[in-house]
């Protein structure tokens, strides 16, 4: 019997969300404005996120500089989800899908260049494999 660490085991649960929500996303903007999209897609959340915090037995303990980097995350994804949804309104899921899954190569290039995260060769590589996915993608 294989052994997957909770982390994997919730990691493919998020990639498999995903996925669902990009698919959603792409049927919602067929025939809906992708500012209504994203208003109703974030009412949902909400809700669902307050049930989450509202079932968990963690208290909320909120610092400083831990509600402004959510507040950060918040506003990024707002753009984010905005932007992705008026390019599915415009463009072919496949690809756009697809190079905004691509978002980790920005998220470890920050990480290594500004907060002294390391990588190993391979780790590297695959990055660099990630962006030349993007420049086949808009060929």
């Amino acid at each position: 019997m294989i052994m997957v660490s909770s982390a994997v085991l919730l990691a493919l649960v998020t990639m498999i969300t995903w996925g669902l929500w990009a698919v959603f996303a792409d049927l919602a903007t067929r025939t809906l404005l992708p500012s209504t999209t994203t208003l109703v897609s974030y009412a949902a959340a909400v809700v669902v996120t307050s049930v989450y915090v509202g079932v968990t037995d963690k208290p909320i303990s909120p610092t400083n500089s831990g509600v402004s980097f959510a507040v950060l995350a918040g506003v990024a994804s707002a753009v984010g989800v905005i932007t992705l949804y008026t390019a599915l309104s415009r463009g072919n899921a496949a690809v756009v899908t697809t190079i905004s899954a691509l978002y980790f190569v920005v998220a470890a290039a920050i990480g290594v260049f500004f907060l002294g995260d390391s990588i190993a060769l391979t780790d590297a590589v695959g990055l660099a494999l990630a962006v030349v996915a993007i420049l086949f993608l808009t060929l």
